[in-house]
């Protein structure tokens, strides 16, 4: 994994920067995860492999600092890096949905509960990591098998 550094606590955007999904319906709010994401860095990282591109586009012209991209092409399009900026510049935190960064149920489509194997921003600006576990992760709607957990269930 690259290195990089987090900036300072601040709050997330209002929408998903990839879909433009609102919070209230996104699901998770996902910064990074092993295959797509973003981080800050002091110089500019680029590369990668044809499945998993890093490109780094300035945050800052007098400064070196980058806003560093990773994943598949078709998900960091060159307008979806442009809002990410824009939406840092502004002072908020861009994210992506648990949709966009594929933390769905397997039987009904709907946001897992914890976006598994992804860092991911609270409503308070709080960043926090969802391991992966050897568990099945509950599903959000209460429609769907999945919702409750095996615990819940017996």
């Amino acid at each position: 994994m690259i290195e990089c550094s987090k900036d300072k606590q601040i709050l997330p955007a209002s929408h998903c920067v990839i879909c433009g999904l609102p919070s209230y319906q996104s699901g998770n709010m996902i910064i990074e995860q092993k295959a797509r994401g973003f981080c800050f860095s002091r110089s500019s990282i680029k590369g990668g492999n044809k499945d998993k591109r890093y490109i780094s586009l300035h945050l800052n012209e007098s400064k070196s600092q980058y806003m560093v991209f990773w994943g598949e092409d078709s998900f960091w399009q060159e307008n979806a890096m442009h809002r990410a900026i824009k939406i840092y510049s502004s002072g908020k935190l861009p994210w992506f949905c648990s949709y966009c960064g594929k933390r769905v149920c397997s039987k009904c489509g709907c946001a897992l509960a914890s976006p598994v194997g992804s860092d991911f921003i609270s409503n308070t600006g709080f960043i926090v990591h969802s391991p992966l576990l050897g568990v099945q992760i509950p599903c959000t709607n209460p429609m769907c098998d999945n919702y409750k957990t095996q615990v819940e269930k017996k």
